[in-house]
């Protein structure tokens, strides 16, 4: 190889890392031109990060075989279940609308093809521990930046509008959720690193989390953070636990957490138990006349389901009365049953629920197996695990976003990395040069389909609604409903 075919190749690899890196600024991107403006943005970002960084990742590893992809179990749990969801959708009640996705939720088979590419940047590239602090790092800094936009707003200063205690995300929950990830993640570098600086960083940022938390109307969250905090603590009492003792008592009081979730699960569908007079008391009726709807979409297409993005079809063969009203919170339409188990279950039927529930216990057997022994340390074990767990019963009362889908696969790649001691790649056989040109060539048409019609669509769709008269919005509504599919809904 001459010097400069190296330097062409550390050039792609800057690229690409860059690519990868700048995924974690997407929680910052806000644009009020857009309808639906705190996850349009956000999607269409996503969208051109991953297909550019894509298109230099492949000419780097047609240069360079050292940077081809691995494979691990859980890289093949990921690979089935986007599989899954994506054919399940083709043979859904609506393939179009399953690809695209609705306008504000974007979570089609489009989203889920990208974020499938992701997983595979991210596990091709950050392949050590040194990597991962410092992607957890660079994360956690721009967690700091959206939880000031939130703490400010407290205090009066608005800097993004219409933020509904959400910042950047224009959503209490998701916003949330997105800082309960950087909390375990800023708790992760703690762990990894023995650098003071970084782990002052893990400690402060984890501190700020914390109380960003609590200083949302997320009660769920809340109550997420306390348990996962009490599961971490359990989790390292067995994790680093120096005598059998210590072990047992672990195991012990896993087993009565274990117990006492479950009994919570039974006594929230008891009609008059107390807990569930209590959560419609936080919350309102309106989850479990939503549960019941999803419940008779299930089982209409119990194995396959109807395909993503179906929820709301159900919500309208299967509508309740009692939505709408003022003990349902006055909210008539819903696109999700706030469950994601649910929803799975809804778009991809038992086979994408099993696919999906086996990626958690695949990462959790994998941070656990005895046999892959100092490769993960045990503080580390137990802060992952507490991440996933606590990430899947969030879950149980909420929906997911391409924000908290792609964070959910980070730590998923994390463990898939660094579990095992698989080493970067030993090939030397390149790839023909035929795939990154063909992806090249095919570059400008798909950024072109995929993104600038799509948000053409979209400024079209809020002409429409901001019309002042019946040519203007005509006019619109013909664009909204031709730029792209993705506007049509």
């Amino acid at each position: 190889m001459t010097q400069t075919d190296s330097h062409f190749n550390r050039l792609l690899l800057m690229v690409t890392k860059a690519g990868v890196y700048s995924l974690l600024f997407i929680p910052l991107l806000y644009s009020s031109k857009l309808i639906y403006s705190h996850n349009s943005a956000k999607t269409y970002f996503f969208y051109a990060i991953i297909e550019i960084t894509s298109v230099c990742f492949l000419w780097l590893i047609s240069r360079a075989p050292r940077w081809r992809p691995t494979s691990s179990l859980i890289t093949k749990m990921v690979a089935v279940y986007i599989g899954i969801i994506i054919i399940t959708s083709l043979f859904g009640i609506d393939p179009t609308y399953s690809f695209w996705g609705s306008i504000d939720r974007m979570s089609g088979s489009l989203t889920w093809l990208h974020l499938g590419l992701a997983f595979l940047l991210v596990t091709s590239i950050l392949r050590t521990k040194d990597d991962w602090v410092k992607f957890f790092s660079f994360s956690v800094i721009v967690a700091i930046v959206v939880s000031a936009i939130h703490l400010l707003s407290l205090g009066g200063t608005q800097i993004v509008p219409e933020a509904r205690s959400g910042a950047t995300f224009g959503n209490s929950s998701f916003f949330a959720v997105y800082i309960l990830f950087n909390f375990f993640f800023a708790l992760s570098i703690i762990a990894l690193t023995s650098d003071k600086k970084l782990k002052r960083l893990g400690i402060c940022s984890s501190v700020l989390f914390a109380i960003t938390i609590f200083k949302t109307p997320a009660i769920a969250i809340q109550y997420t953070l306390m348990g996962g905090g009490i599961l971490l603590l359990v989790l390292l009492l067995i994790a680093k636990g120096n005598t059998i003792l210590k072990k047992r008592i672990g195991l012990v009081l896993i087993s009565l957490l274990i117990l006492a979730f479950s009994s919570g699960v039974i006594l929230i569908f008891q009609p008059n138990s107390s807990l569930r007079i209590k959560m419609i008391e936080l919350s309102s009726p309106t989850r479990f006349v939503l549960w019941n709807m999803a419940w008779e979409g299930i089982k209409e297409r119990p194995f396959f389901g109807l395909g993503l993005e179906s929820f709301g079809y159900v919500a309208i063969k299967h509508y309740n009365p009692c939505l709408g009203s003022r003990v349902c919170g006055n909210e008539m339409w819903f696109d999700r049953a706030h469950n994601k188990i649910l929803d799975v279950w809804i778009e991809s039927g038992l086979v994408g629920l099993l696919a999906y529930l086996a990626i958690f216990a695949g990462a959790i057997y994998q941070i656990w197996d005895t046999r892959q022994k100092n490769i993960l340390s045990p503080a580390t074990k137990a802060i992952l695990s507490a991440a996933l767990i606590s990430y899947f019963v969030q879950n149980l009362t909420a929906l997911d976003t391409l924000s908290s889908s792609f964070f959910w696969l980070l730590i998923i790649a994390f463990v898939s990395v660094l579990s095992q001691e698989a080493p970067a790649s030993s090939s030397t056989k390149t790839l023909s040069p035929i795939l990154p040109i063909l992806f090249t060539i095919f570059l400008p048409i798909s950024l072109f389909f995929f993104i600038v019609q799509p948000i053409r669509g979209n400024m079209a769709y809020g002409r429409v609604i901001n019309a002042t008269s019946v040519p203007n919005r005509l006019e619109a509504y013909q664009q909204a409903t031709t730029l792209s599919p993705l506007g049509i809904d």
